[in-house]
């Protein structure tokens, strides 16, 4: 980042957030999660960086730290499903028009092939 006067502290979130996680001794250690809770692991190694993967373990260890990480992205979705939204059905007049524009594709083809006759290019050969 580029220090000056109207930025004066920009950091890499993750690697900030990780260096302090160190130096208080909660940040988690993924060698540890690959062998004992490997779906945790993936969680934490691959899943945005939240407050809840540094109460996974050390001071402040929190027991619904794991549960919080699993269903943090049903909690962000569900304030964005507050209605359900009815299927509509195809109409007759959709269906019309998509045969209508078929038939005008067929019939422009035809006249394509009638006016520029392809096969007139072709000589026959008599032996």
């Amino acid at each position: 980042f580029v220090v000056s006067k109207l930025t004066p502290l920009q950091v890499d979130f993750v690697s900030y957030m990780d260096d302090i996680a160190e130096e208080i001794g909660v940040r988690p250690s993924l060698l540890w999660l690959l062998f004992t809770d490997y779906p945790l692991f993936k969680r934490v190694l691959w899943g945005p960086v939240t407050a809840y993967q540094y109460r996974l373990m050390g001071p402040g260890r929190w027991k619904g730290a794991r549960e919080a990480i699993f269903t943090q992205f049903d909690r962000m979705y569900q304030p964005l499903k507050t209605r359900k939204v009815p299927e509509e059905e195809p109409s007759l007049s959709g269906l019309l028009m998509k045969l209508s524009l078929a038939a005008l594709a067929v019939g422009a083809a035809v006249y394509y092939l009638h006016k520029h006759n392809p096969l007139s290019n072709f000589q026959t050969q008599t032996v």
